[in-house]
């Protein structure tokens, strides 16, 4: 049966959206995993998902929050496989991802938020996406993205103190 015009418009819309909704679609995953290698796998099982079943999508306005969602399920379903394994070997970490000492140590404390605001920060500052769109993308008003925010900022700034107290305690240790 071949596809009616209107049709195959709708299905190039779901296309470009899920393209253009990709980088949100990694931010979650990366806010969810707080692991730069399980991020990069589960938003390519997500997008690959998706293409799979564009095809069901009914509204091309709802590829956001079905990707989003996807991604979140996702995230889940990695964390119960893990639990069932055990890796055979570490899992890099973030000072041998990142080439810089200050990146590294904010990307520390961002691990450490919650999931909810590491994933509004990831949305605001990583991928440098509006309040107003990191809202729409997490599904919650702008006013609740912008407190989440303020939150972020108030345990990020927390862990990077408490950090670089900890660093100094360590050198002045050391010097003794």
């Amino acid at each position: 049966m071949e596809r009616q015009p209107n049709e195959q418009h709708t299905q190039d819309s779901v296309w470009q959206q899920i393209a253009i909704h990709k980088s949100a679609v990694f931010a979650v995953c990366l806010a969810n995993t707080k692991s730069l290698h399980d991020a990069e796998d589960i938003t390519q099982s997500v997008l690959l998902k998706a293409s799979e079943k564009a095809k069901s999508l009914r509204e091309a306005g709802q590829v956001k929050s079905w990707l989003l969602k996807m991604a979140r399920n996702a995230c889940v379903d990695h964390y119960r496989r893990r639990r069932r394994t055990t890796p055979l070997v570490e899992e890099p970490t973030a000072a041998e991802v990142t080439e810089s000492d200050s990146f590294s140590q904010l990307y520390d404390a961002i691990k450490k938020l919650p999931t909810h605001y590491a994933e509004i920060v990831t949305l605001f500052y990583l991928e440098e996406q509006s309040c107003a769109t990191a809202a729409e993308y997490l599904g919650i008003t702008v006013e609740a993205a912008r407190q989440r925010l303020v939150r972020a900022r108030t345990l990020l700034h927390k862990y990077l103190i408490e950090d670089e107290l900890c660093q100094n305690t360590a050198k002045n240790n050391s010097r003794r």
